[in-house]
């Protein structure tokens, strides 16, 4: 039988933004032909829909799609956000 050790919860990460600026961040990235992240808040192509490095076009994963963006929030706001709280009225953050 596998003997599991402790770990010590010792700091979280926790991101309090509006919905709506959390879809605009996470579907805003694209990916070229050759799958580079090409287009970020810092880094945007300098032809829409062309991506710098290669030419090819940009397109949008299907997880980065505001409605798949969406439903990751949902699932967080149903099975992360309560460990979170659940640690946060412990003192721990």
């Amino acid at each position: 039988m596998l003997k599991r050790e402790s770990i010590k919860l010792d700091g979280v990460l926790n991101y309090d933004l509006p919905m709506e600026q959390i879809v605009t961040r996470l579907s805003r990235p694209r990916t070229c032909a050759v799958a580079r992240p090409c287009s970020r808040d810092d880094s945007s192509p300098r032809v829409q829909g062309v991506c710098d490095h290669c030419g090819g076009k940009l397109v949008q994963r299907e997880d980065d799609r505001p409605e798949a963006v969406r439903l990751r929030m949902e699932v967080y706001e149903k099975s992360t956000k309560p460990l979170a709280d659940y640690y946060r009225q412990r003192g721990c953050f």
